[in-house]
């Protein structure tokens, strides 16, 4: 996404993922938009500076939680930011990873309350910024306590899943700089949002275009819905008997095979294995749909739950220090 002179990607093995329903808000300068999330893979936060004369400095929030790195791009470059800070030279990457739910009202005492909103959020405000001078290392850094985010599973977090970080990685060694910011913290030049589910459930909200079917398999699909369509008007023409062997299937789901028509070839040969083929892809379609239309009432009662649910404590906590912003221009 850009805006405002300054863009935010999302990258997974080198590529931006793809962005889905972009919105802005003029009134708190923010953009918004939703990705889908795969488990156990790595991501950077790849930014942008396309203005031409002013510094811009990145500040990076996950489920909620702020990063011990931030990054400063300096007129016309752009910058990586590969995860939790450790060393000059190493991180911790980010990483998507299954939400754990637990029933233990004790294992994420001691820790501040999680906000269940921001959980499956990347969130990167972008400040207007100049450097100040070169920061020498070593420096102290913040501390990560924990890696994985558990919550109680009244919370019915919807998302799936949430960041966690991987193994120490080494990185490019970058200068680090101290800055001085043209905007203040509540009132950033403007802010990037992120949304993340799984592609499944981004599915069935709607929120990623449910795939159409080809124009080859269209006739095949509109034949198979003639035919089930044909059987549900018999079925419920026949009379009920309040004995014999019908009354015994009351209750039962059964399902009806559907043969579709065989189209010879333009030789007049019966192409019956693409035919066989055909039959399998609209089956095949038309469970997915039933799935995802199954996600979106689990969503939706999950939704419905979320108003009630208790914030209950996250057993992640990290903590920065000082307005010292990492450099890492690409160039």
């Amino acid at each position: 996404m850009k805006y405002k002179g300054v863009g935010v990607s999302i990258l997974v093995d080198g590529q931006p993922l793809e962005e889905y329903s972009a919105t802005v808000d003029e009134a708190e300068n923010t953009i918004t938009c939703w990705i889908a999330s795969e488990e156990h893979k790595d991501f950077t936060i790849k930014r942008y500076n396309d203005m031409d004369t002013h510094g811009a400095s990145f500040e990076f929030f996950v489920d909620g939680r702020t990063v011990n790195r931030k990054g400063h791009s300096r007129p016309g470059k752009s910058g990586c930011t590969y995860g939790h800070r450790v060393s000059q030279d190493t991180v911790l990457p980010f990483k998507f990873t299954r939400l754990l739910l637990t029933d233990d009202d004790a294992s994420s005492s001691g820790h501040p309350p999680a906000n269940v909103d921001v959980v499956g959020t990347i969130e990167v405000p972008v400040r207007r910024s100049t450097s100040i001078s070169e920061v020498k290392w070593p420096r102290k850094l913040g501390k990560l306590r924990n890696n994985v985010v558990a919550m109680h599973e009244s919370t019915k977090n919807i998302g799936g899943h949430c960041v966690a970080f991987g193994a120490a990685t080494k990185i490019p060694s970058n200068p680090t700089l101290h800055v001085e910011y043209l905007d203040p913290p509540d009132m950033p030049y403007c802010k990037f949002r992120f949304r993340y589910r799984s592609r499944d459930i981004l599915l069935a909200q709607g929120i990623i275009p449910a795939p159409s079917i080809s124009p080859e398999l269209a006739p095949f699909a509109s034949t198979s819905s003639i035919a089930l369509n044909s059987k549900k008007r018999a079925a419920a023409a026949e009379p009920s008997s309040a004995a014999g062997p019908s009354s015994s299937k009351k209750g039962r789901h059964t399902a009806e095979v559907v043969q579709l028509p065989i189209k010879p070839d333009p030789d007049g040969r019966s192409n019956q294995n693409a035919s066989l083929q055909a039959q399998l892809d609209v089956m095949a379609a038309a469970m997915d749909t039933m799935r995802a239309n199954m996600d979106t009432i689990r969503a939706q009662l999950q939704n419905n739950d979320m108003d009630a649910a208790k914030r209950e404590p996250n057993p992640i906590t990290m903590t920065t220090s000082g307005d010292v912003i990492d450099l890492t221009d690409d160039d």
